[in-house]
């Protein structure tokens, strides 16, 4: 532990995640039409969560080291909740009215896949 710790009130903590939100909330509005709402809802939660950490981070005064690892397992649960936003928010229509498979379905399918084959030979 460092010496003197300059950890954030609960009151400036609020008054950060506060501002985050607001800030995603402009983020979302402005990149949902262009990208869809699941894949920008998703990139937007990733990206707040890793701010609010790293706002933490800076404001704690504590060794790097130890506040990193928390850092990281924070960002990691973040993602890990991706799964509880609704599957039916991350699909684009067409002008016809079909789901396009876009490159972000792409890329998960062969990153499940990949995860398959990896905990099936162990």
């Amino acid at each position: 532990m460092s010496g003197r710790s300059t950890s954030p009130s609960f009151g400036h903590a609020l008054g950060a995640a506060f501002v985050l939100s607001i800030g995603g909330a402009a983020v979302l509005a402005a990149v949902g039409p262009f990208v869809g709402a699941g894949t920008a809802l998703r990139a937007v939660i990733a990206l707040l969560g890793l701010a609010y950490v790293l706002y933490l981070m800076g404001r704690s005064g504590e060794r790097v080291g130890g506040v990193t690892t928390v850092a990281l397992w924070c960002f990691f649960l973040i993602q890990a909740f991706h799964v509880l936003i609704p599957a039916a928010m991350n699909e684009r229509k067409t002008v016809s009215g079909a789901a396009t498979d876009d490159a972000f379905a792409r890329a998960h399918r062969a990153a499940e896949s990949a995860v398959r084959r990896l905990s099936s030979i162990h």
